[in-house]
């Protein structure tokens, strides 16, 4: 299977600042702040298990991820970058 680098140091913070918003979201909405969705919070907890397990590879400089693993991780890193746009 073919690997690709992916830079920790560069973009690490940016998948746990996607990971820390889903958690949010997954918590707003069983502490009722958000309306609840059964159907949208599965698929919230699905999403924070994949990059979970994708912070777990997160250690050293640079890593090697599969095909799935990088591109979770560049969406990550486009939404943190459009996040920090809009602030």
């Amino acid at each position: 299977m073919k690997k690709y680098y992916f830079s920790v140091d560069k973009h690490g913070h940016d998948i746990e600042f996607f990971y820390n918003r889903v958690r949010n979201h997954i918590d707003d909405m069983t502490a009722g702040v958000e309306q609840f969705d059964p159907d949208k919070l599965d698929k919230l907890e699905e999403l924070s298990d994949q990059v979970e397990e994708l912070l777990a590879y997160m250690h050293g400089t640079v890593v090697q991820l599969t095909g799935p693993q990088i591109r979770l991780a560049k969406e990550c890193v486009m939404w943190a970058g459009a996040m920090r746009e809009r602030a």
